[in-house]
């Protein structure tokens, strides 16, 4: 879920350490391989756009809410593309996080996203800007 930049800064012993503590999470709170086997699995089929014959415009054109989509082009797991596109095509707020962290930047990088989620939460419209630090 890292950036290969952030495995390789970080050495061997700290990709150890974080493989093994995050294995004790998911054992400490009972989690089975199947489930996380399962997550895997569902995140690789969501399409939000299935419902619509593909068409992610059509997708978003059904989004009634207002939205705040929070992505990261350092993400291994998910394809920031097609986040930045829905998002676009609903006039949804983006936050765009650069993070070594990859999919993890909700952890690494919860102040900025803290920060943004609540601003938008109180209809801050100038939350739809990327992240800077």
């Amino acid at each position: 879920m890292r950036t290969p930049a952030m495995l390789t800064d970080s050495g061997p012993a700290w990709v150890e350490r974080e493989v093994a503590a995050l294995a004790g999470a998911y054992r400490q709170q009972g989690w089975a391989h199947e489930d996380y086997a399962a997550q895997l699995g569902a995140l690789e089929r969501h399409d939000v756009a299935a419902r619509f014959g593909g068409a992610l415009s059509r997708a978003a054109g059904a989004v009634r809410a207002r939205m705040l989509v929070v992505y990261s082009a350092d993400d291994r797991m998910v394809s920031a593309g097609p986040a930045a596109e829905f998002a676009r095509l609903a006039g949804a707020d983006t936050l765009a996080v650069p993070s070594a962290c990859g999919h993890s930047l909700f952890w690494c990088e919860e102040a900025v996203v803290g920060a943004a989620v609540r601003q938008f939460l109180q209809g801050d419209v100038s939350t739809a800007a990327d992240a800077r630090r």
